[in-house]
């Protein structure tokens, strides 16, 4: 069997980082860390952040589903049932929300932009942030959310088995660097 290449080693360790932790550029040096299902989810919410718009700098939880349009955040966060997580959002210029759905508690920091919002977990939660008023300034009505058609077990499963793999290819990776220096200090 050919072995690896060096560089085939480092992408295998490149994706196996990928699938545990994200960790996201900044344009101003500091680091911003999030779980995203998948590389997608990852670059739509720095696409988000470079246009100043509103972006999850910090979760406890796993991101499965993102999008935003020009008043309304909307994102799915998977726990575990019974389980609480946090989400921190950075509202950007739009300057805290009218309106959240979907969450536990909510608190809103004007000196950072950022809103921090707990979430009590029965299996995947739809959360909405809307900074549209309604028209005349009155309260808007506070919808319930839909449950979203998940199975728990199907997150477990798939969270396991990407970590799995991941594992498996950062060992076979470091197996296969310290086989080749063995072969290098026989030569």
């Amino acid at each position: 069997m050919k072995p690896l290449s060096k560089s085939l080693a480092l992408m295998l360790l490149a994706f196996y980082l990928s699938q545990v932790t994200v960790v996201l550029g900044s344009s101003n040096g500091t680091a911003l860390v999030g779980k995203f299902g998948t590389q997608t989810l990852q670059n739509y919410n720095t696409n988000l952040m470079n246009k100043g718009n509103p972006y999850i700098v910090d979760t406890t939880n796993t991101v499965t589903a993102m999008s935003f349009g020009t008043t309304k955040l909307i994102f799915t966060i998977f726990g575990e049932a019974g389980t609480t997580g946090t989400v921190k959002v950075n509202c950007a210029s739009m300057g805290e929300p009218y309106r959240i759905v979907g969450v536990t508690s909510k608190s809103y920091s004007d000196a950072t932009k950022t809103c921090t919002l707990t979430i009590t977990f029965s299996s995947s939660q739809e959360i909405i942030m809307d900074w549209e008023t309604p028209a005349g300034g009155g309260p808007m009505p506070t919808p319930t959310p839909t449950p979203i058609p998940t199975s728990d077990l199907w997150q477990k499963i798939k969270g396991n088995l990407n970590f799995l793999l991941a594992t498996s290819i950062l060992l076979l990776a470091l197996w296969w660097l310290t086989k080749s220096k063995k072969r290098r200090r026989r030569r």
